[in-house]
């Protein structure tokens, strides 16, 4: 619990999740299929040797954004062209595995503010709006402006995306806003 100017105002999981039965921690290697190609089961290493995890309802893939595909297509579901010459059986052909993956350069500008220390703190009232009522600055994923320059049908012009950081509730040390 999170108490704030002596309210409690938080709990860290406010709705908890229902505890998953099997969740496998483990190397997966790649998703069982049953006739209909539907996902009944994951086959996994552990200490060395492979095993066989069978679900009772479904199967959650989530291993990222490198990593998912790459089961994926070890089980057989994506560009049927790429899997038949890494001699992969193709179960599903699906051409957009792992054709997805964008590269997303980041640069950071920091701008030192006259009358700023540059030791922000959150804002308590934008704190205290947001807990009680889940809206005000604060309950922005700091990336609301976001714009872009996208170039069609053109593989050798980059696109560009602009996003800023939404920095409205911070303050400085004196009280004032750091940034509108």
């Amino acid at each position: 619990l999170l108490y704030y100017l002596g309210t409690k105002i938080v709990k860290t999981h406010l709705n908890q999740h229902k505890p998953r039965k099997s969740v496998c921690p483990r190397q997966v290697t790649r998703v069982l299929l049953n006739k209909q190609n539907a996902a009944i089961g994951v086959e996994y290493v552990k200490n060395n040797r492979t095993h066989i995890l069978r679900a009772r309802r479904e199967v959650i893939l989530s291993a990222g954004t490198i990593h998912s595909p790459v089961i994926l297509m070890h089980s057989g579901i994506g560009p049927a062209e790429h899997l038949k010459r890494k001699g992969i059986p193709v179960r599903v052909p699906l051409d957009g595995v792992g054709k997805n993956l964008k590269n997303h350069v980041s640069y950071q500008i920091k701008v030192d503010l006259l009358g700023s220390d540059g030791r922000n703190q959150l804002h308590n009232q934008s704190l205290a709006t947001y807990v009680r009522y889940g809206r005000g600055p604060m309950s922005s994923t700091g990336l609301s402006q976001i714009g872009a320059m996208i170039a069609p049908n053109q593989e050798k012009v980059p696109n560009l995306q602009v996003f800023f950081s939404g920095l409205q509730a911070l303050k400085s040390e004196t009280g004032s806003p750091a940034v509108h």
